[in-house]
């Protein structure tokens, strides 16, 4: 069975160009900054803007990439219990770190 590559979510901010067949949004990701901020980026979609609604598709974005979160946090979860479990401190405080920063990055949605 081939695993999955997880990929951290990404919340989608502003729409910022719009044509007849394409979307430029800003998002931000996992990505930081030498000043621990997060990297603001852009991707392109291409899309027919006669077949969505623009002020609709950010939340669908955001819609999808929110499950995501929900799911690494969860697995995150499973992974802190198993290192307590275990007195693997350093994976535990880690891992926990990890989840914390996950809860505030999920404040953006």
């Amino acid at each position: 069975m081939k695993k999955k590559n997880i990929k951290h979510p990404k919340f989608y901010n502003k729409i910022i160009e719009t044509e007849k067949n394409y979307v430029v949004v800003e998002y931000i990701d996992n990505e930081f900054d030498e000043n621990f901020n997060r990297k603001i980026k852009r991707k392109k979609f291409k899309i027919d803007k006669s077949l969505i609604i623009l002020s609709e598709f950010l939340n669908k974005l955001n819609t999808v990439e929110l499950e995501k979160l929900n799911r690494f946090i969860k697995v995150q979860n499973k992974a802190m219990s198993y290192h307590k479990k275990h007195n693997n401190n350093d994976s535990y405080k880690t891992i926990k770190e990890s989840i914390q920063l996950m809860n505030k990055f999920k404040e953006n949605f």
